[in-house]
């Protein structure tokens, strides 16, 4: 039984689909961005560190993708804020 439903696979759905893509468009934008922000730093006169530029990145990218599969109706999310969903405790 377990072997029935882990081997199990579906089709992503078109709103998966555009997730995906828009997500990687985003991650592909914030890239160079991080990375120009060195030069732009030191040519304004501020001295930005590469531990700095990669905190910030490790920071966009899975706040970008929280916020974006919270619009999407993503099963995960909705599984885990079923847990903890007041109305859904209240039966409402």
């Amino acid at each position: 039984m377990i072997a029935l439903v882990e081997g199990a696979s579906r089709q992503k759905t078109p709103n998966e689909i555009a997730l995906t893509i828009l997500l990687a468009a985003l991650t592909l934008i914030f890239v160079p961005v991080v990375v120009v922000l060195q030069p732009f730093g030191h040519f304004a006169g501020a001295t930005v560190s590469v531990i700095v530029l990669v905190a910030l990145l490790v920071c966009l990218i899975p706040t970008t993708i929280g916020a974006f599969s919270r619009r999407s109706g993503s099963p995960a999310w909705i599984a885990s804020s079923s847990a903890t969903c007041s109305r859904c405790r209240a039966g409402g």
